[in-house]
């Protein structure tokens, strides 16, 4: 992934197949009840499609496993450091993911083991995140980008992310009243959507919010 600046003198990113996006964002979840962490890396398209809209899709995921998609949970240092490497790789500066959960407090000690020359990783916990009511809210994000605007892709340009759909298919309703860091792949997925959804293009700008499908005018302070 390249960060290009454009004739407008913005800057997009451009992947290895050619396809464009003016903003990315990762969510980053920690492993949970013997599931292993997830990332989930999405991009906004630069341009607007036939609908007139700009469309979200999954540019690239990771599980959080041991080699050869063995059962070994990676710890969470596995995870800060695969954040650190993709945040270099896929020139993404965008991390989402709660800072109040326990895992989180292990980032500063992390930073700290780094070299002097090496990215330091930092997190920004999504907006609108309260735990209780995070999994209905952005799932319906979701719901709505799929199933109403059909404006979601579970793949980019590289071919579809089966896993990441997989993981997201089994979830039950009632799934959706717990706290959603106890579904890491769905959390990774929905901390980057939240951040794209509820951040202005500059990614810190104010965002109003769609009037329907269950969307909310409001004012995202601190993003």
């Amino acid at each position: 992934m390249k960060r290009v600046r454009g004739f407008d003198d913005q800057y997009f990113w451009r992947d290895k197949n050619g396809a464009e996006y003016r903003r990315i964002a990762a969510g980053l979840a920690w492993p949970a009840k013997e599931l292993p962490g997830w990332i989930v890396i999405l991009g906004e398209d630069r341009n607007k499609r036939g609908d007139g809209k700009r469309h979200i899709s999954v540019i690239h995921d990771w599980k959080g496993v041991g080699a050869k998609g063995g059962a070994d949970i990676l710890s969470p240092r596995d995870i800060m450091a695969e954040a650190s490497a993709l945040s270099v790789s896929m020139t993404c500066d965008v991390w989402v993911s709660p800072t109040e959960l326990p895992d989180a407090a292990l980032l500063p000690m992390y930073n700290r083991s780094l070299g002097r020359h090496d990215r330091k990783l930092s997190l920004r916990t999504p907006p609108r995140y309260e735990r209780a009511s995070a999994f209905l809210v952005y799932d319906r994000l979701l719901e709505y980008r799929t199933a109403r605007e059909h404006t979601f892709h579970f793949f980019g340009a590289g071919g579809r992310r089966k896993a990441l759909a997989d993981e997201y298919a089994v979830i039950r309703a009632e799934d959706k009243n717990s706290p959603l860091e106890e579904f890491p792949a769905v959390a990774a997925l929905l901390y980057a959507l939240a951040w794209v959804e509820f951040t202005g293009a500059g990614g810190h700008a104010e965002w109003a919010g769609r009037q329907d499908g269950g969307y909310r005018a409001a004012t995202i302070a601190g993003y």
